[in-house]
């Protein structure tokens, strides 16, 4: 405006002629107090549909969070950073120190379940629309041949509008994130009798997505009184000069996300079931602890009892799980103490020093002194929830945002959750070790690291090892392997994205390492090759070369020797931790070849598995039983009963035996029972459906 008294004329102009809006006056007068009088300037012009549409688009915002990104973008240098020398090392406990104490934390956790004290809270994450541009070279990815059709089928279904939680993730089954959150909630729920509170937060973006995906979940229905479903709210998208910027000519503005910071806010802002808010139901359902973790880690399973029995014994109001680094500059945040205050605090990996991020522990100079980075894993009381009032802001500048003009850049503003560690004392606040092959598996990108193709590959060696634990023989990646599998991704991606590139040198010399260990191969030879293959990435990301980044990023879909070449899947039903497995009696004697894949579920009452199954070669043996826990009910102080009778039941005897090559997918519906006797022998290719409340003998090609 050229001066202050146009400017109230507007104003007024705009308050005589207000439509119909409770609060509205207050709005105005907040939006011309901030600076966004820009938005008014052809008030006069538009009609009132255009008017009511902006004044409830106002409604949306949150006038103190706008007030203070207006203040960091007027003010770039107010944020201020820490200064260096008052970063410490956050001490931690590590998972040997944590043995000890084990079996207690085990009872104290499983008892918090069984009073039904515990929830589960689940961020719903970004936009998946990145994933679905990018389909074909996720399946080009992946790191097994027979493609999961449940995955292919919903994953295609997929529209612009996608959230990250409906990606299938799991192995062979193709389950999606959401779905698997549901059965992993449920399963620990069985275990005591009692179904923790599931919340996932949505985000106002792919809200409709996500309902379509988890209210048509299987179990969606039965569990609907303990799933809690709101949304997190959304802030203004700002230009340079810190006005909102508008979407279209209709009033609609321009927002993103406010981060998964923004859940306190909303919490308390959200009425629920005759609850004024959030946190007023929780405490009516006798919640106590909250567990946290985002939507793209499948295995986070942040309130198993040994979880949270840790959180309890210590009498803590917050407890972070840290997970050990793969190289100093890994994309994990870090937790440090604050010299001189009893204060931890959390410095994303973007702004952590570079000189910290590489300083060596003086006492072992191989580790890392900031060794640990923290991966959203953590329990919080409720009671420290409620204290949470304000987080900081985090700016991503020059964001190119879509308007009805085209694309333009903007500034949006997030908060984080882990910002909560600030709250507490130091000493109210546990840090401790988690496993990263049993709980961090990060699904962040399409394609190379932290993809579907590498956290597939660490949930199969994950499995794998259960496996083995009870006494299987599961095929592994071999050095020879290995080579062929670089051979083949040097020829058929590498070398044709850099033809007549500036780099097509570095890829001749990638595929002269390649050529060269033909008689060497070793380990030590595979690490180096696939550094180098990684650092050309990095070279042609910097030159601007896309096509031959990707195809360097598909070395991270490699397996590596020693990962499993057998892929095996268990649902949340039939074993949710390693001593399921041993608790059932299964593995002994089994032998999983190279390249096969198995799928196992069903309630463990219900599923029996002889010693000596033998899959071989390229074979696939998926027992996809729908109906796990048959009827099941929920009161309303979320005790779970089942009725077993109703659940799908299968018999495998021992000594079967797939042929390489052969192929076995059952499916078992309803109160359906599927009998293999032993010494069973598949040669073809069988794909068996079992009625509800049939049973179907599967007795192949008998043995001679």
């Amino acid at each position: 405006m050229e001066n202050d008294s146009s400017r109230e004329q507007l104003q007024k102009e705009v308050l005589d002629t207000l439509p119909w809006l409770e609060e509205a006056s207050k709005l105005v007068h907040r939006a011309f107090a901030l600076g966004q009088e820009h938005l008014f300037e052809s008030w006069k012009t538009w009609d009132p549909q255009y008017r009511e549409t902006l004044l409830k688009e106002l409604t949306r915002i949150d006038w103190e969070v706008l007030s203070e990104a207006i203040s960091i973008l007027q003010n770039p240098s107010s944020a201020g950073e820490l200064d260096i020398d008052r970063i410490k090392p956050m001490p931690m406990r590590t998972v040997e120190e944590q043995v000890e104490h084990r079996a207690r934390e085990e009872e104290l956790g499983r008892e918090h379940l069984i009073k039904g004290k515990t929830a589960w809270l689940i961020p719903a994450g970004g936009s998946g629309s990145r994933l679905l541009k990018d389909l074909e070279m996720i399946y080009a990815s992946l790191p097994f041949r027979r493609r999961y059709k449940v995955a292919d089928e919903q994953m295609r279904s997929f529209d612009v509008d996608c959230a990250k939680g409906q990606l299938p993730i799991t192995p062979v089954l193709g389950k999606t994130f959401y779905g698997l959150f549901i059965e992993q909630a449920l399963a620990l729920g069985a275990r005591v009798g009692r179904m923790p509170v599931l919340i996932f937060m949505l985000s106002d973006e792919t809200r409709d997505a996500s309902l379509f995906t988890i209210t048509h979940h299987p179990l969606y229905r039965q569990l609907e009184q303990a799933l809690l479903l709101f949304d997190h709210g959304m802030n203004p998208v700002l230009d340079n000069q810190a006005r909102i910027i508008p979407k279209d000519d209709r009033g609609a503005l321009v927002f993103s996300g406010n981060g998964n910071g923004g859940l306190f806010k909303a919490m308390w802002n959200t009425a629920y079931k005759g609850s004024p808010n959030i946190f007023s139901h929780l405490e009516k359902q006798g919640i106590e602890v909250v567990g946290f973790s985002n939507v793209d880690n499948p295995v986070a399973d942040i309130i198993l009892p040994r979880m949270l029995g840790s959180h309890l014994r210590l009498g803590v109001s917050l407890t972070f799980g840290v997970v050990r680094k793969v190289d100093p500059f890994e994309r994990v945040g870090m937790i440090v103490r604050l010299a001189g205050e009893n204060k931890l605090d959390k410095i994303e990996y973007n702004e952590f020093p570079k000189e910290l991020a590489e300083e060596t522990n003086p006492d072992d100079p191989d580790r890392l002194l900031y060794e640990h980075g923290d991966v959203n894993v953590f329990l919080m009381s409720l009671d420290e929830m409620k204290k949470v009032d304000h987080l900081p802001l985090k700016t991503y500048r020059n964001k190119m945002v879509a308007t009805a003009r085209g694309r333009v850049s903007g500034n949006k503003f997030e908060s984080f959750t882990f910002h909560i560690i600030r709250y507490p004392a130091a000493d109210r606040i546990d840090v401790k070790e988690i496993l990263r092959a049993e709980q961090f598996m990060p699904t962040k990108n399409s394609i190379g690291r932290d993809s579907p193709a590498t956290v597939i590959r660490t949930l199969c060696d994950r499995n794998a090892r259960w496996l083995e634990a009870q006494g299987a023989r599961v095929a592994r990646q071999d050095v020879e392997s290995c080579v062929g599998d670089y051979a083949r991704l040097a020829w058929d991606l590498l070398e044709p994205a850099a033809r007549d590139t500036e780099l097509a040198g570095e890829v001749k010399a990638v595929i002269g390492r390649v050529e060269s260990l033909t008689d060497l191969r070793t380990a030590a030879d595979i690490e180096k090759l696939f550094a180098l293959v990684v650092g050309l990435g990095d070279k042609a990301l910097a030159a601007g070369l896309e096509k031959l980044k990707n195809a360097a990023d598909h070395a991270y879909s490699i397996l590596q020797p020693g990962e499993a070449r057998a892929f095996a899947e268990f649902t949340p039903a039939f074993a949710l931790e390693a001593e399921d497995l041993g608790e059932m009696g299964l593995g002994e004697d089994w032998v999983l070849e190279t390249d096969c894949q198995l799928a196992l579920s069903g309630h463990p009452t219900q599923v029996s598995i002889g010693r000596g199954l033998c899959l071989g070669e390229n074979s696939a043996f998926i027992l996809d039983i729908h109906s796990e826990y048959g009827e099941i009910s929920l009161s309303k102080d979320r005790w779970l009963t089942f009725d077993l009778d109703k659940a799908g039941s299968a018999e495998i005897g021992e000594e079967v035996r797939l042929e390489p090559g052969a192929e076995v997918e059952i499916h078992v519906h309803g109160s359906g029972r599927v009998v293999v006797p032993d010494g069973t022998v598949f040669s073809g290719d069988y794909l068996v459906k079992v009625p509800d409340g049939e049973t179907v003998v599967l007795e192949g090609s008998p043995r001679i």
